[in-house]
């Protein structure tokens, strides 16, 4: 299968591959350390990564096409929120296990860039992608 990343259909079946690939390495590397002291993820992290990847990929076949594009710009949104939210925290905080508003901890700045990006690419896809494009994803 090749999907357009630049598609809605593209973005649920990547991200959620991602995601789900995420929550497995996280699940399975020792301490949830995907990339060692770089990029790491705690169990509800992982718990969170599967779920969202598993929903992903059943939007593409349960929800119909017109109600992508909302999915996407809520992920890209959240995506956002946690990716710039986490670049602000105290630096006395970051990486001492806090956690925010109960879901995601935020540890490490890649981990903040990774949300920012996926958030980008996730608005991008909604607004800039061709209503056409959209349509027929």
């Amino acid at each position: 299968m090749k999907f357009n990343p630049m598609t809605s259909k593209g973005f649920l079946s990547i991200g959620g591959i991602l995601l789900i690939l995420l929550a497995v390495l996280g699940f399975v590397l020792p301490g949830g350390a995907v990339l060692g002291d770089l990029l790491w993820f705690s169990t509800a992290e992982n718990v969170a990564h599967l779920v969202l990847g598993v929903t992903a990929l059943a939007a593409l076949y349960i929800i119909p096409a017109n109600l992508h594009k909302p999915l996407i710009i809520l992920v890209g949104v959240i995506a956002l929120f946690f990716g710039l939210y986490g670049f602000i925290l105290p630096q006395n905080m970051v990486g001492k296990g806090f956690n925010t508003f109960g879901v995601a901890n935020l540890e490490s700045p890649l981990e903040n860039l990774v949300h920012v990006i996926v958030g980008a690419w996730a608005l991008y896809v909604a607004f800039m992608a061709k209503g056409e494009a959209m349509a027929k994803t």
